[in-house]
C-alpha cells in the first residue's frame, strides 16, 4: 500500500518546470538586450550589423562588422548611442568571427547563454537589424552542424543581421548569426557560441 504522505511529500520536492514560452513572449524578454552596431571610417558612415550584450556593459558583435574601421559603437535607441571602448577578445572571419568589446552601458540587459551544444532539428531564432530594420525576427531550424564551429540554419538572415544573437525555444544564445548564401536565403550560418571564451 502507497505511502500517501511520503508521496506527497516527494512530489513537493520536485522542482515544476515553467511551460515554455511563445516566440513572441520570448521577444518581448529578449529585444532590449539586443542592439544596433555601426562603424565609422574617418567621418563616414562605413558599416552596420547587430549584437547583444552578454554581461553588464560587455556585448558581442561579429569581426567583419568591425574590420577596417576606426570606430564602433552600439545604438540602443537615436538617443542612447555608446562607443565600444575597449576589446577584450577576438577572433577573424576565417575563424570564429567575434569580437567581445566593452561599452559604457550602466544598465544590465545581459542574455543568457546555453550550457548545452545545439542539435539539428531544435527550432530556433533570431534578432537583428537587417537592411536597417531593428529587432526584427526570423525563425527557422537547425539544419546542420558543420565545421568551424559553423551551425547552419534557414532562419532568414541578411545585411545588417550580422552579430545579432541566435536563440533557442527557452529564450538563450545558443549562436551568433554571422552569413548566409545569398541575400535572404535560407541558408545561413552561425557561429557556435560554446566555442567563445566568453565566461572569462
Amino acid at each position: 500500500e502507497v505511502n500517501k504522505g511520503n508521496t506527497q511529500e516527494v512530489e513537493e520536492t520536485i522542482p515544476k518546470v515553467p511551460p515554455p514560452k511563445m516566440v513572441s513572449e520570448l521577444f518581448q524578454d529578449l529585444k532590449n538586450g539586443v542592439f544596433v552596431v555601426k562603424t565609422i571610417l574617418g567621418e563616414e558612415f562605413y558599416t552596420q550589423g547587430s549584437g547583444f550584450f552578454i554581461a553588464k556593459g560587455i556585448g558581442i558583435t561579429n569581426y567583419h562588422v568591425l574590420q577596417g574601421s576606426d570606430q564602433g559603437f552600439i545604438v540602443l535607441s537615436p538617443d542612447n548611442v555608446f562607443p565600444i571602448t575597449r576589446i577584450l577578445s577576438s577572433s577573424p572571419p576565417d575563424k570564429l568571427d567575434y569580437v567581445i568589446f566593452e561599452t559604457d552601458v550602466k544598465e544590465n540587459i545581459s542574455l543568457s547563454i546555453s550550457k548545452r551544444n545545439p542539435e539539428i532539428g531544435e527550432d530556433v531564432f533570431a534578432i537583428g537589424t537587417p537592411k536597417g530594420l531593428n529587432n526584427s525576427l526570423t525563425k527557422g531550424t537547425i539544419s546542420g552542424i558543420r565545421k568551424n564551429q559553423r551551425i547552419q540554419i534557414d532562419a532568414t538572415i541578411d545585411h545588417g543581421s550580422s552579430g545579432g544573437p541566435l536563440f533557442n525555444l527557452q529564450g538563450e544564445v545558443i549562436g551568433i548569426t554571422t552569413s548566409g548564401v545569398g541575400t535572404g536565403s535560407e541558408l545561413n550560418f552561425a557561429v557556435n557560441i560554446q566555442a567563445l571564451p566568453y565566461e572569462r
